[in-house]
């Protein structure tokens, strides 16, 4: 879709001359380099801010000329230290892509950002001169700049008008259906909450979440549990669902620390919580860990705050260094397995 938009967007005139000069939605770039990494970052939270855009690597910009990428070199970018930039340093998280793509037998490498659908998105921590704590970046003609207060006054008002329309169209549907038929799911707890059952939540198993009908009918039974409280019942089947919305994941409020951060908050070297993830198979439950994709290959992890928690009352109850070498040794072994021999040979 990129390489289309952009092969026909990108007009080149006499010994590759660019027409195009950077706007509100492009920013040219000679050259890709790590160095530069928060220069980017900040374009690119300004774009999201805004209607989305393009960076292009590949374009001389006094003047607009077409220098080219190296192909290999370009599509090798650790894409893992972009997405962990932004998640450090912006909130919400920022949906972005990248590629490259052909113009007259020269390569040019973009990364796009999408527009954001939670606007705004904020810095949240420092960097040098280039990024500040609590500010917002707006992309104007040609230039990534702090927003203007007429854009923030625009952004504020259309969080209000979306916010009025999603409870008008709620309440609708609550008038049509009836309030004591509503039933509140939580997909984070995996409870149900409904009137008919007074108070009372509802356990659902997680991989029932996703198969759940738009309609169920809870049905009081005659028997009760071991704590005497009445049993309810879904009576009807229930069948896959291939619509069924669930809320996004902001995996900076929801799943803010890595690794690290949570053992620099325990005070302990980040290797013994590695091992306590491991142990405790922390990174098997969602509620406590989610990966993030950053290529093809590779994952970025984060955990909850419920994970922070968790972990905390594993080192009060079980920390100790003899402890630690135990299953530092189990996880030797563990790994020891795993690289297990294939063809008589160890990979």
């Amino acid at each position: 879709m990129h390489e289309k938009f952009l092969e026909k967007f990108i007009t080149l005139y006499k010994k590759n001359y660019i027409k195009n000069r950077e706007s509100t939605e492009l920013e040219f770039k000679e050259k890709f380099s790590y160095v530069n990494i928060a220069k980017y970052v900040r374009t690119m939270s300004s774009f999201s801010n805004n209607r989305g855009g393009y960076i292009l690597f590949g374009i001389t910009n006094s003047p607009r000329k077409l220098a080219g990428v190296k192909r290999d070199d370009f599509e090798e970018i650790k894409q893992e230290r972009i997405t962990d930039f932004l998640i450090e340093y912006f909130s919400p998280q920022i949906s972005w892509e990248i590629g490259v793509f052909c113009k007259k037998n020269q390569y040019i490498g973009f990364i796009y950002t999408n527009e954001s659908d939670r606007k705004p998105i904020i810095c949240k921590k420092n960097y040098k001169d280039i990024l500040k704590s609590g500010e917002i970046y707006y992309r104007y003609r040609a230039q990534s700049r702090k927003i203007s207060y007429s854009e923030l006054i625009k952004i504020i008002e259309n969080i209000k008008k979306n916010e009025i329309k999603n409870w008008l169209e709620t309440i609708k549907k609550i008038e049509k259906i009836g309030p004591e038929n509503i039933a509140l799911i939580d997909v984070y707890k995996g409870t149900i909450t409904n009137q008919k059952i007074k108070g009372e939540k509802l356990i659902i198993d997680e991989k029932l979440l996703v198969d759940l009908n738009r309609k169920i009918n809870l049905i009081k039974d005659k028997k009760t549990n071991d704590l005497n409280k009445p049993i309810y019942r879904i009576d009807g089947s229930i069948k896959t669902a291939n619509n069924i919305l669930i809320p996004d994941i902001d995996m900076n409020r929801d799943y803010p620390y890595f690794e690290s951060q949570i053992s620099e908050k325990l005070k302990l070297k980040q290797y013994h919580i590695h091992l306590l993830i491991w142990k405790f198979k922390i990174k098997f439950k969602k509620k406590y860990h989610q990966s993030i994709k950053t290529s093809k290959n590779q994952f970025t992890h984060k955990y909850s705050v419920d994970a922070l928690k968790r972990l905390e009352e594993i080192v009060n109850k079980y920390f100790s260094d003899e402890y630690i070498k135990k299953i530092s040794k189990e996880y030797t072994n563990f790994k020891k397995k795993r690289l297990s021999h294939v063809d008589g040979k160890t990979v």
